[in-house]
């Protein structure tokens, strides 16, 4: 039986997320593999970074593409949303969507009225986004566009790290508010990693305007660390 030995690598492949405002590039995996040739175990890893790329990708948006359907129905209905109804809305979808630290409503002035689910996000409610440097950008050029946006990694109102998405909703032609969807880091690459067969990796998050973070995450139960 061959030796398995431990291989770090780098591996540069990006996978664009959402209207270019964020990517995830794979620098390094620590994968064990066979005893092979450098060129071969490189192909490997830049084969592994490029499915975890992807798959990052898939499940961004197909849960800010959620989102987005919550954000149509309050248009369709053409009435501001009322705490009851919004939470009856949010409940079905974390229900049937795992993945979602949070979803929030904030109003036409960027202040956070309703929190889902609400223990863990409690620290968010009454919360103006608009005083966030680090996000504001991201919620005006959504107004703006009206069209969802994603932020780079921050620290969110909850203490953990993660992304955001903002997702205009217009009603009578008028600006009413956003659909704020939350995704922290740590469980959302625990999905991402589900069934990845590898020791850790070094994950950098590149946005459109060009800044950079990293951070390191190891599924056997380490999480999610600073490089």
């Amino acid at each position: 039986m061959p030796q398995l030995k431990k291989q770090n690598l780098s591996a540069s492949t990006q996978a664009l997320v959402l209207f270019g405002a964020i990517s995830l590039s794979f620098i390094s995996l620590s994968l064990y593999l066979s005893s092979v040739t450098p060129s071969v175990a490189k192909a490997r890893m830049d084969f592994a970074s490029e499915q975890l790329s992807r798959r990052f990708e898939q499940l961004v948006r197909s849960h800010v593409a959620v989102a987005e359907a919550l954000a149509k129905r309050f248009h369709q209905q053409q009435a501001i949303p009322v705490e009851d109804n919004f939470d009856q809305m949010a409940d079905a979808i974390v229900g049937t969507f795992p993945g979602f630290y949070a979803i929030n409503w904030a109003d036409h002035n960027g202040v956070i009225r309703f929190v889902y689910p609400k223990e863990i996000n409690a620290a968010a409610k009454d919360q103006d986004l608009t005083q966030r440097t680090d996000v504001n950008t991201y919620l005006q050029l959504a107004r703006q566009s009206g069209t969802t946006t994603l932020t780079p990694l921050v620290s969110l109102y909850q203490g953990p790290k993660g992304f955001v998405s903002y997702t205009p909703v217009k009603i009578a032609g008028q600006h009413a508010g956003w659909v704020n969807s939350v995704f922290a880091l740590e469980p959302l690459m625990r999905e991402v990693f589900l069934g990845a067969d590898f020791g850790s990796a070094d994950v950098e998050s590149l946005t459109a305007d060009g800044s950079k973070s990293s951070f390191h995450y190891t599924p056997s139960g380490d999480g999610v660390g600073d490089i």
